[in-house]
């Protein structure tokens, strides 16, 4: 079976410097020549900052702002097949830092990011569903990575088609959630919920194979605010997590183990999604009570046979 995401012990990208669109080569960073894609850590401890991110040779031009304070998020972007992508970081020091914590390999396709990123935004204001295939998602797709972008800050939410779940937070600024992954059904259907028209989502890619997505995520909140806890939360066959992070803000964080948490530790907005480098286990710490963590789904070495978490029943 087709592999999807691989984490790997982060590592340091880019330190600050300033972007315009520059190249990033991540071959020199342990990336192989098979990666079709990259998950990053993106960090700042100076305030809002404009930054983007988009597969090398892309035209799209989307730079916008960051939360303000100190903050993070995660994000999932196309390379080529030299091993670049471009990266947008201009402002006064300091500016946005990126960790590599993973790739992307044969089950994830960025093909339809290649020159720009479908606008497959819904109607405002409710839960729509969207049909990804009219985007040229293919039959085989089982989940897709999506950008969402606020010109201001307004609420948004996304989920399997006929899902029950219905979290609709705020994103606080254009760029404080970049990109978030959600499975779809086997007419390559999902539903969005954009509060309002400057609310926008772009397609970046699909995941045809190596994971797994549930209907209804389950709630994986740690049971005390203020700590960190370590979470089993995935089967025996996971190897990274697909998390949503909602609720009232505050601080958050999401790493491999405790010894790792201080450093992620940070302030994002209301509506976030995590996907740490789950290489031994999961940790999981939020600062105040009303902040939650939902498991949209998991990336997975093979699907040979289903396993269960015994710590936690999660299958």
């Amino acid at each position: 079976m087709a592999r999807s995401f691989i984490p790997i012990i982060p590592v340091r990208l880019t330190a600050g410097e300033q972007y315009t669109w520059g190249d990033i080569n991540v071959r020199p960073f342990g990336v192989p020549v098979n990666a079709t894609g990259v998950v990053l850590h993106l960090f700042c401890t100076g305030g809002a900052k404009d930054y983007g991110l988009r597969r090398n040779g892309n035209t799209d031009a989307r730079n916008g702002s960051s939360n303000s304070g100190n903050w993070h998020t995660w994000a999932v972007v196309g390379i080529d097949g030299a091993g670049i992508f471009e990266f947008y970081n201009v402002g006064v020091a300091p500016r946005v830092v990126i960790d590599l914590i993973g790739y992307t390999v044969e089950g994830v396709n960025f093909d339809l990011a290649a020159v720009t990123a479908p606008n497959i935004s819904p109607a405002a204001a409710a839960w729509n569903v969207v049909d990804l295939s009219t985007f040229g998602v293919p039959a085989t797709a089982i989940g897709v990575i999506i950008e969402v972008y606020a010109l201001i800050s307004n609420t948004f939410g996304y989920r399997q088609n006929g899902s029950g779940d219905a979290r609709t937070f705020n994103v606080s600024s254009e760029h404080s959630t970049f990109s978030f992954v959600v499975g779809c059904d086997a007419n390559q259907i999902i539903e969005l919920f954009r509060g309002a028209a400057n609310v926008n989502f772009y397609l970046h890619g699909y995941i045809t194979d190596g994971a797994t997505f549930y209907l209804n995520a389950p709630d994986i909140t740690p049971g005390v605010a203020g700590a960190w806890e370590d979470l089993l939360i995935l089967p025996l066959t996971g190897i990274m997590p697909f998390i949503e992070v909602s609720g009232v803000g505050g601080q958050f964080g999401a790493c491999n183990n405790v010894a790792d948490g201080p450093a992620d530790y940070r302030v994002n907005g209301q509506h976030s999604f995590a996907m740490p480098e789950a290489l031994d286990r999961n940790c999981l710490g939020r600062a105040q009570a009303g902040t939650n963590f939902h498991l949209v789904g998991y990336s997975r070495f093979s699907i040979a046979e289903v396993q269960t978490n015994p710590a936690t029943e999660i299958t």
